[in-house]
C-alpha cells in the first residue's frame, strides 16, 4: 500500500499488473483492464495499471484527491487492520471500446466552434443519413429472417419491463399486451414476418414506431468515435495539448478498421458529458508514448500545464469519467478550440447555498445521532430537484440568442454543473432561489426552439432544427421505398387448420363430427359478430376500451364447448387436463376459427396461443415451457450469427450447385 500526494491527477491511483492479474481472477473477467473504477477504505476513484512496473509485487497507490475523509493519525500511518479498509471494491473497469453516438449538448459547440459553419453542418448532416439509413436498413433486412427479426426485437427493447414486473408476459385475450411480446410470440411458434400477413401488418406497424423514433431522439452515431475513461499521465510524458489511446483489437470501425496506436501525430477532439461552455470541447494531437504503450482501451490525458485536459472539459476528472474522443476529419478538421471562460463562483456571489454543516455538528447533543443523520439525509435529498428545468432554460436561452458563449449562457452552464454534484457538494438551490437567478441575470425572455416543438425548418439557422429535418426526410424516404418494395404476404397458412380438416374427414365417417363442427361454426359466429359489435376495429374508438371488449369475447369464445356428453366430446373436452387452454378440444376451436376468419384479426385474439401451439408443432417444437421460464429468455447473439453464417453458406451453395457439379467433372 503506497499513499502520495500528486499533481493533476484528481481522484486517480496507480496499481502494479500483479495486483490487476488478481482482480481479474477473482472477477472472472476475460480481459486485462487497464482501469478499474472503485473503492478501498477511505479512497475512491479509477486506478490504472503501471505500465512501467513489471514485477510480481502487488500494490495498490491512494492519492490525496481520492480520499473522501479524514482519518486519524498520519497519512503515511494509516491504520489498515480492519479488513473493509483493505478490500478493493470494484464498480466497473475498462473494456472494449466501441462506436459512439455523438451527443445532443455536443452540437451547438461544434457549429459555434467551426471554422466554416457550412462545412461543420454538412459533415454531421452526412453522419445522420448515413446512420439512419444503417439503422433502419438493419430493422428491414431483420424481417427477412425470423432468427434476426428476434434478435432486432430484443435490442429495439432491451428491457422489456412488464417481464421484470410481472414475472411473466401479460396477455390481454389470447394476445401479449406489448407489440414487441406478441412479435416473440409469433417468430417462436415459427412463423415467418414475410410469409404470414397479419405477423406482417404487426411487423410493419413496429417498423414505423422505432422508424418515428429515430426522428425524434436523432441519434447520431459517429463510426470514428469512441468513449473510454480518462486516467492522467503518471510518466508525464504527454505535453500540454496531447494524449495518448491504445485501441485493443476488439474495437471496430467499420469505416476504417483499427487496432494498436492508429494515432500517431492526429488531431482528435476530447469531450466529456454534461457540455455546457464552447470550451467543453479540445482539439489536441494523439500521440504515441512508449511510457504509456500497455494502457489499453483508456485515454491518457497530460498533466502538465496550470489547468488539467480533464479539468477544462466542464470540471471533470479521473475518479471515473468518459471522455469523447473523435477522429472523423470532416469534423476535426473543420473546429476551433476555445478558451475556457472565467468560471462565476455561486456560492460567493449568493445565488446557490451551501449546507456545511458537518456529522459532529449536526449530532452533537442528540440522544439518537443515527436517526437525526437519517432524518436530515433523508430532508435533504427529498428536495425537489431543479436541474432539468435549468436544463430546458438554458436551451432556450442559447436558442434565443444564437449563441453558446454569452455572460448569461456562461452563468446557466455554471449553474448546470454545481446541480450536476448538488448532491456530494451539499449545494441548495430551490425554486426560490431560481427565481432569484433569473431575475438578476436573465434580461431576455427566450423561446421554446423548434426542434422542441416539433416543427421542421429546413431554412433555420440553429443546427439542432436543420439536422432534426434532415433526419426526418431521411426516414420519410426510406420509409417511402421501404414499402414499396415489401412481398405480398398471405392471411392464409394450411398448417393451422389441419386440425379442423381431419375433423371435416372424420365427418364423413362419423356423423357425430358433423353435428359438433356445425354447433362450432355457429358459436363462433355469435362471438365473431359481438367482436364485430363491440370492437368494430383494432385499436379503433368504442364504448369501452378495447382490452375490456376483447376480454368479454375473449371469455364467451373460451365457453364454446361441444354438445352433448358422449365418448366423443368428453375426449375432446379432457376435463383431466391440467391447461384446458391446450385440449383437444381448444386447439379444433381455434383451428376452426381460423378456417372461418384467417382474414381477420378477431381470430388472433381469440385463439393466438392455440395457433401458435398448432404451428410450433407442425414446425417440430418439442419444448414446453412455464410462463417464469420464457419472461427470463433472450436471444444468444453468438447463435444468431453462426445460423446465419451457415444459411448463407448454404445457399450459396444451392445457388451454385450446377457450376460446382460441372468443375467436379470436368
Amino acid at each position: 500500500m503506497k499513499c502520495n500526494k500528486e499533481i493533476m491527477t484528481d481522484g486517480a491511483g496507480r496499481l502494479s499488473s500483479a495486483l490487476a492479474l488478481r482482480i481479474v481472477h477473482i472477477l472472472g473477467l476475460s480481459h486485462l483492464p487497464s482501469g478499474f473504477q472503485g473503492r478501498i477504505g477511505d479512497a475512491k476513484g479509477l486506478w490504472s495499471i503501471d505500465p512501467r512496473y513489471h514485477g510480481e509485487e502487488e500494490w495498490i497507490e491512494i492519492y490525496d484527491s481520492q480520499r473522501k475523509w479524514k482519518r486519524s493519525g498520519k497519512l503515511d500511518d494509516l491504520d489498515f487492520k480492519d479488513p473493509a479498509h483493505r478490500t478493493f471494491e470494484v464498480n466497473k473497469c475498462s473494456g472494449k471500446l466501441k462506436p459512439a453516438d455523438l451527443n445532443l449538448q455536443l452540437l451547438p459547440i461544434l457549429d459555434d466552434r467551426a471554422n466554416s459553419k457550412p462545412a461543420m453542418y454538412k459533415a454531421i448532416a452526412q453522419l445522420v443519413k448515413d446512420d439512419l439509413g444503417e439503422r433502419i436498413e438493419s430493422q428491414r433486412l431483420a424481417m427477412e429472417n425470423p432468427l434476426s427479426f428476434r434478435k432486432w426485437v430484443r435490442e429495439a427493447n432491451p428491457r422489456l419491463g412488464d417481464r421484470v414486473k410481472h414475472g411473466a408476459v401479460p396477455f390481454v385475450a389470447a394476445m401479449p399486451d406489448s407489440m414487441e411480446e406478441k412479435l416473440n410470440m409469433f417468430v417462436d411458434a415459427g412463423f415467418d414476418p414475410l410469409k404470414l400477413k397479419y405477423l406482417n401488418d404487426l411487423s410493419k406497424k413496429y417498423y414505423d414506431q422505432k422508424c418515428e423514433e429515430l426522428k425524434k431522439q436523432l441519434h447520431i452515431t459517429v463510426p470514428r468515435s469512441t468513449y473510454a475513461f480518462m486516467v492522467p499521465d503518471f510518466a508525464g510524458v504527454l505535453e500540454v495539448d496531447e494524449i495518448f489511446i491504445h485501441i485493443s483489437e476488439s474495437f471496430v470501425d467499420e469505416l476504417s478498421p483499427l487496432s494498436g496506436c492508429p494515432f500517431q501525430g492526429m488531431d482528435v477532439l476530447v469531450a466529456r458529458s454534461p457540455a455546457h461552455y464552447a470550451s467543453d470541447i479540445q482539439r489536441v494531437r494523439a500521440v504515441v508514448k512508449e511510457e504509456l504503450l500497455g494502457l489499453k482501451d483508456v485515454v491518457v490525458f497530460p498533466t502538465k500545464g496550470n489547468r488539467s485536459l480533464a479539468d477544462k472539459l466542464s470540471g471533470g476528472d479521473y475518479d471515473g469519467d468518459l471522455a469523447w474522443i473523435c477522429w472523423e476529419p470532416s469534423i476535426v478538421t473543420k473546429f476551433v478550440n476555445a478558451n475556457v471562460p472565467h468560471i462565476p463562483d455561486l456560492v460567493k456571489e449568493g445565488f446557490i447555498s451551501k449546507d456545511r454543516t458537518t456529522y459532529e455538528e449536526l449530532v452533537n447533543g442528540e440522544a439518537d445521532p443515527t436517526t437525526t443523520f437519517l432524518s436530515r439525509s433523508f430532508e435533504f435529498n427529498l428536495e425537489n430537484s431543479m436541474l432539468g428545468i435549468c436544463t430546458s432554460f438554458k436551451e432556450n436561452l442559447c436558442y434565443t440568442q444564437q449563441r453558446i458563449d454569452s455572460k448569461e449562457a456562461v452563468y446557466l452552464s455554471t449553474l448546470l454543473s454545481n446541480l450536476v454534484d448538488h448532491a456530494k457538494q451539499g449545494y441548495i438551490f430551490t425554486e426560490v432561489e431560481w427565481n432569484s437567478f433569473r431575475k438578476a441575470l436573465i434580461k431576455q425572455i427566450p423561446r421554446q426552439p423548434l426542434y422542441k416543438s416539433g416543427i421542421l425548418d429546413e431554412k433555420s439557422t440553429y443546427i439542432i432544427d436543420r439536422l432534426k429535418f434532415v433526419a426526418n426526410s431521411t426516414v420519410e424516404k426510406i420509409l417511402t421505398n421501404f414499402h414499396r418494395m415489401t412481398s405480398k404476404p398471405e392471411y392464409w397458412d394450411s398448417d393451422l387448420v389441419t386440425y379442423y380438416d381431419w375433423a371435416q374427414k372424420e365427418g364423413l365417417v362419423h356423423p357425430e363430427w358433423l353435428g359438433i363442427l356445425k354447433n362450432l361454426k355457429m358459436e363462433l359466429g355469435k362471438v365473431g359478430a359481438e367482436w364485430n359489435r363491440l370492437v368494430l376495429q383494432e385499436g379503433g374508438k368504442t364504448d369501452e376500451p378495447f382490452a375490456s371488449a376483447a376480454t368479454k369475447c375473449y371469455e364467451r369464445f373460451q365457453a364454446i364447448q361441444p354438445d352433448g356428453n358422449t365418448p366423443l366430446t368428453r375426449t375432446l373436452i379432457e376435463e383431466w387436463h391440467q391447461n384446458p387452454g391446450m385440449s383437444r378440444w381448444a386447439l379444433l376451436r381455434a383451428s376452426c376459427a381460423f378456417a372461418m376468419y384467417s382474414k381477420k384479426s378477431f381470430v388472433w385474439w381469440m385463439a393466438g396461443i392455440q395457433l401458435c401451439h398448432i404451428k410450433s408443432i407442425k414446425m417440430g417444437g418439442v419444448i414446453s415451457m412455464v410462463p417464469q421460464m420464457y419472461a427470463m429468455l433472450k436471444p444468444d447473439n453468438t447463435f444468431v450469427k453462426l445460423r446465419l453464417s451457415e444459411e448463407m453458406v448454404y445457399q450459396w451453395e444451392d445457388e451454385n450447385a450446377e457450376d460446382m457439379e460441372g468443375r467436379r467433372w470436368g
